[in-house]
């Protein structure tokens, strides 16, 4: 299973810092630090701590839908980076 989304990078960006920020308010734990990412009819991120959670949603285009949990830092880092304003984010299963 695969999904596609193709969005802009900074409307990418900021909600998965956010995600992010709220994930690290708990107690250190390896999957919060994680991001979920869902593709339907939007694209949903969401962040949480076993207590709170923060989802947003940004503008997308979505080519197949699906859903993954990715290591937020890490994605951030590398999405910042990339030297395209538009993102064509694909994973596979």
């Amino acid at each position: 299973m695969e999904m596609k989304i193709i969005c802009s990078r900074d409307l990418f960006v900021e909600p998965s810092t956010l995600c992010r920020k709220q994930s690290l308010l708990g107690r250190p734990c390896p999957i919060w630090t994680e991001l979920l990412i869902e593709a339907d009819k939007t694209v949903k991120l969401t962040g949480y701590d076993l207590e709170t959670g923060i989802e947003c949603q940004i503008e997308a285009e979505v080519v197949e839908t699906g859903s993954i949990v990715i290591n937020s830092r890490s994605s951030e880092k590398i999405i910042k980076k990339l030297p395209d304003h538009m993102l064509r984010l694909k994973w596979s299963r």
